[in-house]
């Protein structure tokens, strides 16, 4: 390829001269991440039970937990977010980086859609709080949304275990069609 010449020779040039500083990215440290919010509010008083944020890896590793007598009915709302950091500087690792904002960081959230949340329901026969609604929030199109919310009366403390419950069980939930995997979706402190 020889040397530009015509009107390439002048796009080229001109191109150059428009940019100047500001058409080249410059090295930025930048990482994706997907994250969950969550909250538990006593559906009487929307009194908040509590509320945090972590990746959505670990969604269901224990960190949803609240403390609520029997016989109170509580709504636990989940949202999904697909974060983007970019920075000059160094990114962070932790949650509190990907659940929070920096000053020196660009932040992108984007809705992190899931499909088939609204088929969720207690795994175990005798559950420690009874599902009286699954409502996905702000959905996209029939089954596929960035939230949920589970509204639920607490029986006692302990465990609750979810499972994608039939009819409306997803396949892709599963690696064995007849057998939907079971979580722990959150814990009621005594």
């Amino acid at each position: 390829m020889g040397p530009l010449k015509g009107r390439s020779k002048y796009a080229a040039t001109t191109a150059l001269a428009l940019c100047a500083a500001g058409c080249f990215a410059r090295d930025k440290n930048t990482f994706s991440n997907n994250v969950f919010r969550w909250s538990v509010t006593e559906a009487s008083t929307d009194r908040a039970l509590g509320s945090g944020c972590g990746f959505f890896a670990d969604r269901h590793a224990g960190l949803i937990a609240f403390q609520a007598p029997a016989r109170t009915d509580v709504i636990e709302t989940l949202a999904w977010d697909r974060v983007t950091k970019s920075t000059d500087g160094e990114l962070s690792f932790d949650a509190v980086f990907w659940c929070g904002e920096q000053p020196d960081v660009e932040t992108t959230r984007l809705p992190h859609l899931l499909t088939g949340e609204q088929c969720v329901g207690a795994a175990d026969a005798d559950p420690v709080a009874r599902i009286d609604a699954v409502e996905l929030v702000d959905p996209v199109v029939p089954g596929l949304a960035p939230g949920l919310r589970l509204r639920m009366q607490v029986i006692r403390p302990g465990p609750l275990r979810l499972t994608y419950v039939s009819p409306c069980d997803p396949p892709r939930h599963t690696s064995d069609a007849r057998a939907p995997p079971v979580w722990t979706e959150l814990t009621i402190l005594p």
